[in-house]
């Protein structure tokens, strides 16, 4: 068995970013191995072996905008969630999660939606997934900390391009998305899944523009 299970990759852009100082701060900080980090002073590139990616992604965020993440070959036994966007993130792009197994996240994919602060998720591709969870998707408006502060509105938050495929899983809630003035859904596509779930409901009109192609919950093909 891998003494490091999570194999992670991103891309850091920033303003004087240096590769040595961040070599050493993941030696310094984080257990892992396979360490990569080369690039420029605006663009690094990260690939490490670790148990504790979460970690990884706070770091790398604190000093540039990171994309191009790429999660795989993962073994996750119980966690809030397999994959989160938020509830800090303000632009999240073209994220990669893939070849994983569940065995008790309580969620596959989380969306966190915050009430003060306009956030983006986009291109998020979840694929060859199988196992367990109690929810396979969840998004909802996320109210554990926020302040508005002098504002009067709401920030509208979006989240785009989220396609989930390939997968095979046992779960509570197939479909937990909760509708909302706060954010903008649109262009998500579930392809190749075979769900078994104790709620089973999908609604979605919830979704502008919703490819469904090949999905079946408890057995049935939904559309």
């Amino acid at each position: 068995m891998l003494e490091f299970r999570y194999d992670t990759q991103l891309l850091i852009e920033g303003e004087n970013l240096d590769e040595d100082k961040i070599n050493e701060y993941f030696t310094n900080n984080f257990k892992g191995d396979c360490l990569l980090a080369v690039g420029d002073e605006e663009l690094i590139k990260i690939h490490f072996h670790t148990n504790e990616p979460w970690k990884v992604l706070e770091y790398c965020s604190q000093i540039g905008e990171i994309y191009d993440i790429v999660i795989e070959d993962c073994r996750y036994g119980y966690c809030h969630s397999a994959l989160t966007c938020g509830s800090e993130s303000i632009h999240n792009r073209n994220v990669i999660f893939r070849r994983s197994t569940m065995d008790q996240a309580r969620i596959l994919l989380h969306l966190k939606m915050r009430p003060d602060t306009p956030q983006k998720y986009e291109y998020i591709l979840v694929e060859d997934i199988k196992g367990n969870a109690g929810d396979f998707i969840y998004v909802a408006p996320w109210t554990q900390f926020y302040n508005l502060g002098d504002r009067k509105d709401i920030p509208i938050s979006y989240s785009n391009n989220i396609t989930m495929c390939n997968i095979d899983l046992d779960c509570t809630t197939f479909f937990n998305v909760k509708k909302s003035d706060q954010y903008r859904l649109s262009d998500f596509c579930f392809e190749d899944l075979n769900i078994r779930a104790k709620k089973g409901q999908f609604d979605k009109d919830i979704v502008d523009r919703f490819v469904v192609k090949n999905v079946k919950v408890n057995s049935q093909e939904v559309r």
